[in-house]
């Protein structure tokens, strides 16, 4: 006998909060809470996942240091190395050693600056996803609220 779902008046689900707390490092966090109202026939689920993911995408914390990114600019702006007889004669690197050292951080340093425009480009299209859900924005700081007597 097959079951049939019946549609009695119930719960229905009209808001959905969700929040993300995104640690900075060094006893600093980003938190962002979006609170939906739901229109009667809206899925919850689809908007529960939809803010998940946005809120997911907004990582403030960028992937790569600005010391290590500007590091990086600074080494990609060196000419390519070439392999050049040493003047000195260190011990411990041949200039094989020295070329693939130098190879090896310029590699590197490209790493550094595609990972960083990745999280730029992704930060940006969920900065753009949040800026659509529209609604009205909350600044708080905790500093506001500390009770000094």
């Amino acid at each position: 006998m097959e079951q049939q779902a019946l549609s009695l008046p119930g719960p229905r689900i009209s808001r959905i909060t969700l929040g993300r707390l995104h640690n900075l490092g060094n006893y600093e966090h980003v938190r962002y809470e979006v609170t939906v109202e739901l229109p009667p026939g809206t899925s919850p689920a689809s908007v529960a996942r939809e803010l998940e993911d946005t809120l997911n995408a907004l990582e403030p914390k960028q992937p790569v240091s600005d010391w290590d990114l500007r590091q990086a600019v600074k080494t990609l702006a060196l000419p390519e190395p070439v392999l050049k007889p040493k003047d000195d004669d260190d011990p411990f690197e041949s200039p094989q050693d020295v070329l693939r050292r130098k190879k090896a951080d310029r590699e590197r340093a490209r790493l550094h600056i595609e990972r960083h425009e990745a999280w730029l480009k992704s930060r940006d299209a969920a900065l753009r996803r949040f800026d659509a859900l529209g609604g009205s924005a909350q600044w708080t700081d905790a500093k506001d609220r500390w009770d000094d007597q």
